[in-house]
């Protein structure tokens, strides 16, 4: 009988991430939702879920993938099918995005949020036009470096901020500011004076 998942691993060299993934996600009976994986590592709390988001919606409060808990403290990773499948293909934009929202995940971040994610939104948007970072995103970033490495978590933030101006974002917007402050502050971190 042949496998119905496959398994890829990210080390740092002590630490590990084990990430199962299915070749055909399971649909959520009467939602727009399909299990695709988990993520396994004694790094988080528990296995992590990854669900994809079938929705398609432009009203989604995330772009490519974001952590969330729900109202009994489970943890999962939503994630857009396109990014789902790109993680397994191997491009650093979608492995970069995984990774981030596991640091966000392992970093406590959602606990720390709770409920009030639009002010936190909010949070990160001051920290923007301050021209610094929110310490959340350099945090969780730092976990994405810790699995992939600098060069292709820089690659994927490049990535992301290309689809951004790609899609008509201008230079100085938020998001792809934030996103030329992240490269800036990883490559500074990456040649340090």
């Amino acid at each position: 009988m042949r496998r119905k998942y496959q398994q890829m691993y990210f080390r740092d060299g002590k630490e590990l991430l084990l990430l199962t993934y299915l070749f055909k996600p399971i649909e959520i009976s009467g939602q727009l939702y399909s299990l695709a994986g988990f993520v396994k590592s004694t790094l988080l709390p528990g296995d992590i879920a990854l669900v994809i988001d079938n929705s398609q919606s432009k009203e989604t409060e995330y772009e490519y993938a974001c952590a969330i808990m729900d109202n009994l403290g489970k943890v999962r990773v939503l994630i857009e099918p396109e990014v789902y499948w790109d993680i397994i293909r191997g491009k650093a934009y979608a492995r970069t995005t995984l990774l981030h929202e596991l640091g966000h995940i392992y970093n406590n971040d959602l606990r720390e949020i709770g409920g009030k994610g639009s002010t936190y939104d909010l949070e990160r948007l001051k920290s923007i036009q301050s021209g610094i970072v929110h310490e959340r995103e350099i945090k969780a970033d730092a976990f994405a470096v810790q699995f992939l490495g600098i060069s292709a978590v820089c690659e994927g933030l490049s990535v992301l901020r290309q689809n951004h101006i790609n899609e008509g974002d201008e230079a100085d917007s938020p998001s792809v500011s934030e996103l030329t402050r992240r490269i800036e502050l990883l490559i500074a971190a990456s040649h340090p004076s």
